[in-house]
């Protein structure tokens, strides 16, 4: 910061970053930065809380901030990842007091595309198709076109790390080479075709990579990850860190302390549906959401022993 006023600090925090920064071809990136706040200025006629944006190097589809400066985040494929404390690279070199910390990662990402076609008398399935149609090759919507050949990356720093495009084929999904059938464009698609069923598409699959550094170190052992979130408040020294699995798993981390960011173990909880997202209040508190989109809140149950009543107390 610049100016002639005399500030008392700095105070830094972090806070979770959700949310595009930029969009490319084929969704919201998301860069790793930490909102830092700002010193107060005491000079000024009434008091002003300054806030700027830091970006710090690393690839993360999500970044998640808690108690005592731990911070995990979560790469565009699943891995998790926990806060170093240094600052710098990617595009930066790093501080002198930052430099420790920085590791090497590399992210991997897919990209779609979908081929899709139109049923008529001579040809049977065929590119040829309404004007009111969506494109032959095209993203998910059917609004942009996107072709194998001219496919941009989101930046110069990603690479291919398939050959080429492929067919995704799913049982119960898809039929043998990868088409689903429907009426129109967009309607319903289902594996089997119809008697009614004029259009069909499919989608080709191209995963991507990127490798960077940054101040992150992968956690171990590996389990990818949709969802991650830290306890907000210092009770005991523990810090809780819950976590959402890509199949919809629910975990919880060990052992993560101020002084040991990383954890030591992973548990998996049992519920009975599957989640898509997990929040951890003040107390402990666990909020989550199914993919049903139920919002479930955990409870505890106490158990009652010889020297404890039946609400836990001794």
């Amino acid at each position: 910061m610049t100016g002639s006023h005399h500030y008392q600090g700095p105070l830094h925090g972090y806070i979770t970053a959700r949310g595009p920064l930029h969009r490319g071809p084929s969704g919201p990136r998301l860069s790793v930065v930490t909102f830092s706040f700002a010193s107060l200025n005491l000079k000024a006629s009434c008091n002003q809380l300054k806030l700027f944006w830091r970006q710090i190097g690393g690839h993360m589809r999500k970044v998640e901030g808690g108690v005592a400066g731990v911070a995990w985040a979560i790469g565009f494929d699943g891995m998790p990842y926990y806060y170093s404390g240094g600052y710098g690279g990617g595009i930066f070199t790093g501080f002198d007091s930052g430099v420790f910390g920085i590791h090497q990662q590399e992210d991997n990402d897919s990209h779609y595309i979908y081929e899709n076609q139109r049923w008529n008398p001579l040809e049977g399935y065929s590119d040829r198709r309404l004007p009111s149609d969506r494109w032959n090759w095209s993203d998910e919507s059917g609004v942009y076109e996107r072709t194998r050949e001219g496919y941009p990356l989101p930046s110069s720093q990603w690479q291919w790390a398939d050959e080429q495009w492929t067919v995704e084929t799913k049982p119960n999904i898809t039929d043998k080479d990868g088409w689903q059938y429907a009426v129109d464009f967009p309607r319903s698609y289902h594996r089997e075709r119809g008697w009614n069923d004029y259009v069909r598409r499919r989608r080709w699959k191209r995963r991507c990579k990127l490798t960077t550094t940054g101040p992150w170190i992968q956690v171990t052992p590996q389990v990818r990850l949709r969802d991650v979130s830290i306890q907000i408040d210092l009770l005991d020294g523990l810090i809780a860190v819950w976590a959402v699995g890509t199949k919809g798993d629910v975990l919880y981390r060990h052992g993560v302390t101020g002084d040991c960011p990383q954890g030591t173990a992973w548990e998996h909880i049992l519920t009975d549906l599957p989640f898509i997202s997990i929040s951890v209040g003040c107390k402990r508190r666990v909020w989550g959401i199914a993919e049903n989109g139920t919002a479930l809140l955990q409870g505890r149950i106490w158990r009652k022993t010889r020297s404890q009543g039946t609400d836990g107390s001794t």
